[in-house]
């Protein structure tokens, strides 16, 4: 399967490496430290992706940071709505829309009240996005 014996044990070791990270999750109790885990583990893929496309391309790539913010945006669209009862009691509107004098949820939100529609919607949407925009830029050769 692999060239080599150092190959196969450097693609082990990375296994382990990867199978321990993901791990830690199940031994976490602590919300708060569950949280700082993974927000360190999701700025961790961002600054990989950056040093992939600067390091190895030699290409600043801002432009994942959009995609970064799409997927952000959808998962935090999906937690304010899950925490707006215990914040603002006020027929299910986040408390931003309630200071703004917003009377009742936008379309586009109603979806998110579903986690799972949020979770596939944070990974298609800033896809989707990246796709357009990469069919764009291969089309017109820039």
């Amino acid at each position: 399967m692999f060239a080599s014996g150092k190959t196969a044990q450097q693609t082990l070791l990375y296994l382990a490496f990867c199978v321990a990270i993901l791990a830690v999750p199940l031994f976490l109790d602590d919300a708060f430290l569950l949280n700082k885990y993974s927000r360190y583990l999701v700025f961790a893929m961002l600054a990989v992706a950056l040093s992939l496309s600067w390091g190895y391309a030699g290409i600043l790539n801002l432009g994942q940071a959009t995609t970064f913010g799409l997927g952000s945006y959808c998962m935090a669209m999906a937690l304010k709505l899950r925490t707006t009862p215990v914040h603002t009691g006020s027929d299910g509107l986040p408390d931003f829309m309630v200071w703004n004098n917003v009377t009742e949820l936008p379309w586009f939100w109603a979806p998110f009240h579903s986690m799972s529609f949020a979770l596939i919607a944070g990974i298609l949407i800033p896809a989707a996005f990246a796709g357009l925009l990469g069919w764009f830029m291969f089309r017109g050769r820039v």
